[in-house]
């Protein structure tokens, strides 16, 4: 199940079928569970973490002291950054007895009448590397939320172990011996949708590999770092990994004929667009799969448009030539002093 903004505030109780297996990047967003004496989480809320004030603890203590929740133990868990903030209004409200989780990760699960709640990202590697395997192995457990349950260097078994494993989300190198990264994504994504992350070394040759994995299914890219930007790979790492799992439910199977079809725009009818009119799209992490989707589906006729990616320099250049081979007009990576034409991207 894709993450639902109608959740935000509504009670939900265990038969709620509907909610079993999504993973909760904990930026914009906090939960709020009950667990009974013996335990089990039988029902939670998901609230706007900027909502978290005086008035939010007042209703929180108003449905703890309902009757029906005097033995209810009640549970907290909020993005690390708001840490600060949060035990100031806990501590004017006297909430002591309220336990506090602060986790940028979680994944709610339900089995039969109870929620399951875990803030541990399970995470598997597929690379041909040992020192890289072993590079993030500990790049990632530094996070301080995650788990990597299995590293694979063989890509011929690779698909079935990590669809055995079904991680909350997958690395994958591209060049590797036999089968490349872009047929094991494939593999993989046909049968279940996990999210993807490509971390590879590639050339401005090989781009073309990045797009096709990213049109297979993968949800961004990363370059695998030289020493010096180690500790910006581990920030940008990061980053990529809450906005990729969050709302994705990697137990859920989606094969590619039940994934939904995005339906075309349609032109808007009275004589076509402005003359003055120019577009511009800015995207970051996640920009490519959604860029392709967007462009792709435009008709021929468009005004000037600027796309700002945030892409390594390396790969610019194929991912424009890729989408040029998809567009009913001309995609291509600009140059200084250009002038903007219509039907240009």
């Amino acid at each position: 199940m894709s993450f639902d903004p109608s959740l935000f505030s509504k009670w939900l109780v265990a038969d709620d079928k509907n909610l079993s297996g999504i993973n909760f990047s904990l930026v914009n967003k906090a939960l709020f569970c009950a667990e009974s004496a013996s335990g089990i989480c039988t029902g939670l809320t998901v609230f706007d973490i900027r909502t978290f004030n005086q008035d939010f603890v007042e209703r929180l203590r108003s449905r703890k002291d309902r009757p029906e929740y005097v033995s209810f133990k009640f549970t907290l868990y909020l993005p690390t950054f708001s840490k600060g903030r949060a035990e100031a209004i806990l501590a004017v409200a006297n909430l002591s007895d309220v336990q506090v989780h602060y986790t940028p990760f979680l994944k709610v699960e339900q089995s039969e009448d109870r929620f399951y709640i875990r803030s541990r990202l399970r995470v598997v590697n597929v690379d041909d590397t040992p020192v890289l395997l072993k590079f993030l192995k500990n790049t990632l457990e530094k996070l301080g939320f995650v788990d990597v349950i299995a590293q694979i260097s063989d890509s011929a078994d690779a698909a079935q172990k990590v669809l055995s494993l079904s991680p909350d989300l997958l690395t994958m190198d591209l060049q590797m011996p036999g089968k490349n990264g872009v047929v094991v994504v494939r593999e993989i994504l046909d049968e279940k949708y996990i999210p993807t992350l490509l971390i590879s070394s590639l050339s401005m040759k090989e781009g073309t590999l990045v797009f096709d994995a990213l049109n297979a299914g993968a949800f961004d890219y990363l370059q695998k770092p030289q020493l010096a930007e180690r500790a910006r790979f581990q920030e940008e790492l990061k980053e990529r990994i809450l906005v990729a799992i969050d709302g994705a439910a990697p137990t859920k199977p989606a094969p590619k004929k039940s994934r939904k079809k995005w339906p075309a725009l349609t032109p808007c009818q009275g004589g076509g667009y402005d003359s003055n009119l120019i577009w511009c799209i800015g995207a970051s992490t996640g920009g490519p799969p959604a860029l392709t989707r967007i462009l792709s589906s435009l008709p021929a006729r468009i005004p000037p448009t600027l796309i700002v990616q945030h892409i390594p320099a390396l790969f610019s250049k194929s991912f424009a030539n890729s989408l040029n081979q998809l567009c009913p007009f001309t995609v291509k990576e600009v140059e200084d002093g250009e002038p903007l034409l219509p039907d240009h991207v």
